[in-house]
């Protein structure tokens, strides 16, 4: 079956859900960046966008950037989208590869928070294509 990255973004929306109720606190911060990380690509992608290396997705690094300069049919939300990933994509790191750092359920609620704003906010950019 072939997957797209709309499709994994939903399923990871659907996940970091899951998680944050279930106080998988770790996760659900981990599923909330790569649910909105595939949001972006899946807009990104739609609009002609390839990336170097045979890569099928930007990098992550990147991700706000390329927010900030080639989705500016959000408008002045498209700040707002950058500064999200940036924040969301920092706990990702944190969960991810600090098992020292700690990560509770305050941080999964602003993880999940964080992508519903960001899918909320590029609703229109995923229904028009």
């Amino acid at each position: 079956m072939v997957t797209d990255w709309n499709t994994v973004a939903n399923s990871s929306y659907g996940a970091a859900g899951l998680m944050a109720q279930e106080r998988y606190d770790r996760s659900a911060v981990s599923r909330a960046y790569y649910a909105v990380y595939s949001r972006i690509a899946h807009v990104l992608v739609s609009r002609g966008m390839t990336f170097a290396g045979g890569r099928e997705g930007p990098g992550h690094e990147q991700l706000a950037d390329l927010v900030l300069h080639h989705l500016r049919m959000l408008g002045q939300y498209r700040w707002y989208v950058a500064e999200d990933l940036r924040r969301l994509y920092k706990m990702r790191l944190e969960a991810d590869y600090r098992p020292s750092h700690p990560v509770g359920v305050t941080d999964a609620q602003k993880a999940v928070r964080a992508m519903n704003r960001i899918f909320s906010l590029t609703k229109g950019a995923v229904d028009e294509r």
